[in-house]
C-alpha cells in the first residue's frame, strides 16, 4: 500500500499518539501509533463498533492496543529477567575459587556452601596454590556424591 493510503491523524489518547490508519474493511485494520518515543504499526485484532473516527481509535488504544503493548512488555522483562538470572546463577556458582589481591600480595580465596547452607570461604597464601586448586576438587567431588 502506498502513503497515499494511509489515512493520517494526529490524535492522542492515553499517552499513545495515532498518526495514521490504514482502513482495510473487511480486512482488519492497521493503525500507527507513537507512544513513549516509539513507533509501532499495530494491526487491529477485533471489529470495533463506533462511528466517529476518534471513537473508533479510542476503543483499538483503549482495549486492543495498550493491553497487548503491556503483554509484549511483560515479554521482555521477562526475557531481561531471565538472562540476568542465568548471568546471576554463573557467578553464585558454588564452589569455586577466587584470586584476591590485597595491594601487592596475591592469594586464593576457596567459596562453598557449608552443611548449614552458609556461603563461607577459606583463605590460601600464594605459595598454597594447589592445596586451594585440592580443596575445590575436593569439595566438587562431595558435592557430586550428595
Amino acid at each position: 500500500m502506498t502513503e497515499r493510503e494511509i489515512a493520517k491523524y494526529d490524535f492522542e489518547y492515553s499517552g499513545v499518539l495515532c498518526t495514521g490508519i490504514k482502513w482495510r474493511y473487511p480486512e482488519p485494520n492497521i493503525f500507527y501509533f507513537t507512544k513513549d518515543g516509539k513507533e509501532y504499526e499495530f494491526t487491529q485484532t477485533e471489529d470495533v463498533d463506533c462511528i466517529a473516527d476518534t471513537d473508533h481509535i479510542r476503543c483499538v488504544i483503549e482495549y486492543q492496543f495498550l493491553p497487548w503493548l503491556k503483554d509484549e512488555h511483560i515479554k521482555e522483562l521477562e526475557s531481561e529477567n531471565a538472562a540476568l538470572r542465568e548471568r546471576l546463577e554463573k557467578a553464585v556458582e558454588l564452589p569455586r575459587i577466587e584470586r584476591i589481591f590485597n595491594g601487592k600480595v596475591g592469594s586464593y580465596k576457596v567459596v562453598y556452601q557449608d552443611k548449614n547452607n552458609r556461603i563461607t570461604s577459606e583463605h590460601y597464601s600464594e605459595e598454597k596454590r594447589e592445596a586451594a586448586k585440592a580443596r575445590l576438587a575436593e569439595l566438587k567431588g562431595d558435592k557430586k556424591d550428595d
